[in-house]
């Protein structure tokens, strides 16, 4: 159903089956809620797979708790200038 969450199998089916890297990540990125194992052992498994590089990138950042959808990431803070211009 729409409303499930994705999952590391979800992502193993669609590179299975020979969806290209992109839309993947278009999949992740769009994905209303994740459930991934990013556990070793999950990592593994993902790898055995043939899911690895930029798409388990995705997974880690959509996993990341702070990252609510649609808002924005906070911008860094400026560096402070070095105090000392001797």
């Amino acid at each position: 159903s729409p409303n499930s969450a994705l999952t590391d199998d979800n992502v193993i089916k669609m590179a299975k089956a020979g969806v290209d890297e992109e839309s993947i990540i278009s999949a992740i990125q769009d994905a209303k809620t994740v459930q991934f194992d990013l556990s070793p052992d999950g990592l593994v498994n993902l790898a055995n797979n043939g899911v690895k590089g930029k798409i388990v990138s995705t997974m880690r950042e959509r996993s990341k708790p702070a990252i609510r959808r649609g808002t924005p990431a906070p911008a860094p803070a400026p560096a402070p200038a070095p105090a000392r211009s001797k």
